[in-house]
């Protein structure tokens, strides 16, 4: 495996082995908060076949609908690890911040049809902002112990954009707002809770593979509590 393939690899093992020794060094016992909503700033990485590696910063906000079960939203903007472009951009979305105006606009047509202008606005602002929730990922948690969780997740529709501003790179027309990759991603996270407040820490693994370009990756990543 090369040095760079690895980068994933290292980066998600340390940040759990830092995470698990760090709560193994307290003897008392840690119980999970009860908080029904997490943000999170977040700090990622993904490798492609494609021998692209990029790491990316942006904001991670989880809402719980059960004990077990929750929904994440997540923004990121990256740029290349490697230098291999210095005018490359990297930018992935949760699907309701692309459909959410899409939403909008055909609503708005429907009041639109009916010749009723107010109509038309309401149908506008409300179509964005129900199709704007729509997350990115399901998660189902299982306990570990006291103070760390493993969750399963999966993100059926994620929206990314590689641009190049001086040439193609991962998408041949290199668009930025008219060309998104649409992807699918699915793994495991490991929460950490924080034994004196209810703040919680996440790491997490996970494959990353495009609809509409053949570009899967080996995503790690991690969520810290703001």
């Amino acid at each position: 495996m090369k040095r760079h393939q690895t980068l994933p690899f290292l980066l998600f093992i340390t940040l759990w082995w830092n995470a698990f020794l760090v709560q193994a060094q307290s003897t008392e016992i840690i119980y999970q908060p009860s908080e029904d909503f997490y943000l999170s700033g977040s700090l990622e990485n993904l490798y492609t076949h494609q021998t692209n590696s990029f790491i990316s910063l942006g904001v991670n906000a989880e809402l719980y609908l059960a004990e077990a079960i929750s929904l994440s939203w997540q923004i990121s903007v990256g740029v290349p690890l490697i230098n291999q472009d210095k005018n490359y951009v990297y930018f992935k979305t949760f699907p309701g911040l692309y459909l959410g105006p899409f939403f909008g606009i055909s609503l708005a047509s429907t009041g639109a049809a009916l010749g009723d202008g107010e109509a038309i606005i309401t149908g506008l602002i409300l179509g964005t902002v129900i199709g704007a929730a729509i997350p990115e990922s399901i998660n189902i948690h299982f306990d570990i112990n006291n103070y760390q969780k493993i969750a399963f997740y999966v993100s059926p529709l994620l929206f990314e954009f590689n641009r190049n501003f001086g040439g193609s790179y991962n998408n041949e027309a290199a668009d930025f707002l008219q060309i998104p990759q649409g992807s699918y991603e699915a793994g495991i996270k490991l929460h950490f809770f924080n034994q004196a407040n209810n703040r919680r820490n996440t790491a997490y693994i996970g494959i990353r593979n495009s609809y509409n370009l053949p570009n899967w990756g080996i995503v790690t990543g991690l969520l810290f509590s703001l």
